[in-house]
């Protein structure tokens, strides 16, 4: 059975909004690889990550999606990011990495 999504991409991030838009414009610019979601677990950020997270949301992405994790620590943005995903494999990545076109096709 073919699914959606075959590779799910946890992000978590805490107040790098400015980062994290170049992060998304990489992930969502992937070539030739499976289909895959990118989830963004904002850990209780208080500058304006849901904002940038919502613009690409409504810019059309729609295996773009955010939660927002109210406890402060890279385990429970992550684990709530684990919790959500709808691929039969995940990849974990930072709020600050721009990546490859292709990165997602190898890592596959």
């Amino acid at each position: 059975m073919k699914r959606e999504v075959e590779i799910s991409v946890v992000v978590g991030t805490y107040n790098r909004s400015k980062l994290l838009a170049a992060a998304l414009d990489s992930l969502l610019d992937q070539s030739g690889g499976p289909p895959h979601e990118i989830i963004i677990v904002d850990n209780n950020s208080n500058d304006d990550t849901r904002h940038v997270v919502q613009s690409f949301i409504d810019a059309g992405h729609k295996h773009l999606r955010y939660f927002f994790e109210p406890r402060q620590g890279r385990s429970y943005a992550l684990n709530l990011g684990l919790n959500q995903i709808r691929g039969w494999g995940y990849i974990i990545t930072d709020d600050d990495f721009v990546l490859p076109p292709d990165w997602v096709r190898n890592i596959y």
